[in-house]
C-alpha cells in the first residue's frame, strides 16, 4: 500500500477553520457578518478600502459558521491581517 502525500492546496480545501485575509493594505470599511453566523460560498464578508480609495470585498470559497472576528470597522489591516476565522461546514457544492 501507498502513501499518498496531499499537496499544499489539497490540504488547504480540506482544512476545518479557514483564516479570511484581505487582498490589500487598507481601511476595514464594513463588517458583513457576526459570529456564529453561517456564510456561503463568496459571500461578502468585509470590504477595505486601499490607499487609492478603491474599495474591495473580502470573500472566501467556503461556506461555514463564523468562529470569530478579529477586526472593527475603521481599523487598518495589512494583506496578511487574519479579519475572522471560519469553520467549514465541509459541504461539497458546485455552481454552473
Amino acid at each position: 500500500m501507498g502513501l499518498k502525500i496531499q499537496s499544499r492546496s489539497e490540504r488547504k480545501l480540506f482544512q476545518k477553520i479557514h483564516e479570511v485575509k484581505p487582498y490589500c493594505t487598507g481601511k476595514v470599511m464594513n463588517v458583513y457578518v457576526t459570529p456564529s453566523t453561517y456564510v456561503y460560498e463568496w459571500e461578502p464578508l468585509f470590504s477595505v478600502m486601499n490607499g487609492d480609495g478603491k474599495i474591495t470585498e473580502v470573500y472566501l470559497g467556503v461556506s461555514g459558521i463564523i468562529k470569530d472576528i478579529k477586526v472593527t470597522v475603521g481599523e487598518h489591516v495589512f494583506h496578511n491581517t487574519i479579519l475572522a476565522n471560519i469553520e467549514d461546514d465541509m459541504k461539497l457544492s458546485g455552481s454552473d
